[in-house]
């Protein structure tokens, strides 16, 4: 009897012992999952609001949520100074288009004289992991971004001009629009230069690594592929009221006359 309470014990600290395993591992791949998803949340959001005024078509002009500013010739948003760049090793400064993105967001970049006649977008990623942060922006997608601007500034302007419309499928006819722009594809855009900067907050004394990718389209390339996909719209939709139409069709008639979109 004493040889089998003696076994059956043996079980019981075994099976405790395996219990606390299993909830260890389980605790440890719960944190790594969550750790992983927000860093996900982060550069997707970073991804939603990158060009948050983005200059599409001659009206809309990017203002998101810029970094704190880390050039010598930019005012700071936050105490920061810089402790490397990819340029330090070389005696390269700050690039024109990083200190304009800075200043005044991807309008600003497309104020440079060697940026006209293109429409800019730079997409950034904020991290504590360098390497993490300068690979999201190397392979984010340029024509992705510039789609969901696209997308959200026609919406927004429709929206408005569609205010006083009641009734019918102008809700869901303003989504099904929504959706078809945020998943077109617009050809013509390339990655025309990169760049990194680790900052040094003054007060906290972190440090965190901040990657820049400039995407550059031909203004005229991306105003006829916008009209394009906004006369699809209109052809293929027959549930549009002719109010629908006629908004949409100024929308198409601005940007063919190089007035833009203003949302």
């Amino acid at each position: 009897m004493k040889d089998v309470r003696s076994f059956v014990y043996k079980i019981s600290v075994m099976d405790a012992f395996m219990l606390a395993r299993q909830f260890d591992i389980a605790r440890s791949t719960i944190l790594t999952f969550w750790r992983v998803k927000m860093k996900s949340v982060k550069k997707t959001l970073w991804a939603i609001s990158l060009c948050a005024g983005i200059a599409l078509l001659a009206g809309c002009g990017t203002s998101g949520k810029a970094p704190a500013a880390i050039a010598a010739d930019v005012k700071p948003s936050q105490k920061t100074t810089v402790v490397d760049d990819k340029g330090a090793a070389f005696g390269i400064p700050t690039p024109e288009w990083v200190v304009a993105y800075i200043q005044s967001g991807n309008l600003g970049v497309e104020k440079l004289p060697l940026y006209k006649d293109k429409y800019c977008f730079v997409v950034n990623s904020d991290d504590a992991n360098k390497d993490y942060a300068v690979a999201w922006v190397q392979n984010a997608s340029g024509p992705q971004q510039i789609a969901q601007k696209v997308s959200t500034t026609v919406a927004s302007s429709a929206s408005n001009a569609l205010s006083g419309e009641k009734g019918g499928d102008v809700e869901s006819n303003l989504r099904a629009a929504t959706e078809q722009l945020s998943n077109a594809s617009f050809n013509g855009a390339t990655r025309e230069a990169d760049w990194w900067q680790i900052v040094k907050n003054t007060d906290t004394g972190k440090e965190e690594c901040r990657a820049f990718a400039l995407w550059v389209i031909g203004k005229k390339q991306l105003d006829e592929q916008v009209a394009a996909n906004l006369q699809n719209i209109i052809d293929n939709n027959k549930a549009m009221s002719a109010a629908e139409r006629s908004i949409y069709a100024d929308l198409i008639s601005q940007i063919r006359s190089g007035g833009g979109i203003n949302s």
